[in-house]
């Protein structure tokens, strides 16, 4: 039934500040909640014994979202609780576009929030490789390690529109909702570019060595499959599982034009199966393109100790009107970041380096 809760009037107080509340703000750290996800977890009463979904918000509003425009919305009955409902409208459009393929999820180990744009972190690092036996009545060798503290500035990543009064009056939600999908996914971009470049060159500490380890080829300027048996090898030999792989399109098409990571053309016996437990060369490699690589460089990375992904500001949607030109302005920014866990989880192989000349680095010493 429309108007059962007078949402147009009490949007504010029954959606907004609490869902506001949960996403945090400047001083504290949130959880970058949809409206959907909120209603799901605050379960507020809607109609008879329904908990209220989005769609019953439609309803209650008394407006059709297939049909309406944004301009409807924002100006029913003249309430000013419903420019809040507007800005949340615009945001799900652009979480639909950055839930399209956001890469950087399948890069990291875990994400969560962060208590400030500054964050501070410990690090350790274990030094004790090569543990001889210990023989009866002999002392125990003490386990060498490092440890420090790690800082990393989370960057804010934002974008503004200006939308006129007309195409406000005349475009409907589903189209408008296309055109916001895409500033998502522009958003989207510049999440995966950054974790990207967090892999390669680390957080943004001086203080701290933490840049990616970069290896030669057999035969610069022609990637062969040994390339990557060689990586993978060393990678299961000190336990770091590097098979996920991210590129340009220029090494893309380097990469699968070896026959290696083709269909194969017909089918063989295996003299001997390796066992998944013991198997160095995977079956399938989970594979990612970006623009912050050279063509000459491909970056392989374990996800499970690569890095973390935290959260200080939710994708926040804030609007003002530019009257003397009649403009509505949309401003849409969060502040999330990567942070580096283990920084032998990730190698760059560099097509144009000699592997005799470029090894693998001190610190990637094999553990047996």
């Amino acid at each position: 039934m429309a108007h059962e809760l007078n949402l147009k009037n009490r949007y504010l107080d029954c959606i907004h500040t609490p869902l506001s509340r949960l996403r945090g703000g400047p001083d504290t750290g949130g959880f970058d909640l949809s409206l959907s996800q909120h209603l799901e977890q605050a379960k507020i009463k809607g109609h008879g014994e329904q908990y209220l979904t989005v769609e019953g918000i439609w309803n209650d509003l008394g407006i059709n979202p297939e049909t309406t425009t944004l301009y409807n919305v924002m100006t029913l009955g003249d309430s000013p609780d419903l420019k809040y409902f507007a800005a949340e409208v615009i945001r799900d459009f652009l979480l639909l576009g950055m839930r399209v393929r956001p890469y950087y999820e399948n890069l990291i180990m875990r994400e969560g929030p962060a208590v400030g744009q500054h964050v501070v972190s410990p690090w350790i690092e274990y030094g004790g490789q090569h543990v001889p036996v210990v023989g009866e009545g002999e002392t125990m060798p003490e386990v060498g390690y490092k440890w420090g503290i790690k800082r990393n500035t989370l960057p804010k990543f934002g974008e503004s529109i200006y939308l006129s009064d007309e195409l406000l009056w005349q475009v409907t939600l589903p189209i408008l909702g296309d055109f916001l999908m895409r500033v998502g996914q522009e958003i989207k971009g510049k999440l995966n570019r950054h974790a990207v470049h967090t892999l390669i060159y680390g957080v943004d500490d001086p203080n701290v060595e933490d840049s990616c380890a970069v290896i030669g080829i057999g035969t610069p300027n022609t990637i062969d499959y040994a390339d990557f048996t060689r990586a993978w090898a060393r990678g299961d030999h000190i336990v770091f599982d590097w098979k996920t792989m991210v590129t340009t399109e220029v090494g893309t098409a380097d990469i699968l034009a070896l026959r290696e990571f083709k269909w194969r053309e017909f089918a063989g016996a295996l003299m001997t199966e390796v066992s998944d437990y013991d198997r160095i060369t995977p079956a399938r490699v989970s594979h990612f393109q970006t623009s912050e690589l050279p063509d000459s460089q491909i970056l392989l990375v374990d996800p499970n100790w690569a890095m973390t992904m935290e959260n200080f500001m939710g994708l926040r949607v804030e609007t003002d009107r530019l009257i003397h030109n009649q403009l509505n302005g949309t401003a849409v920014s969060m502040i999330a970041g990567f942070s580096t866990v283990d920084r032998r989880a990730r190698i760059i192989l560099d097509m144009s380096k000699a592997f005799s000349a470029n090894g693998f680095p001190a610190w990637l010493t094999p553990l047996d």
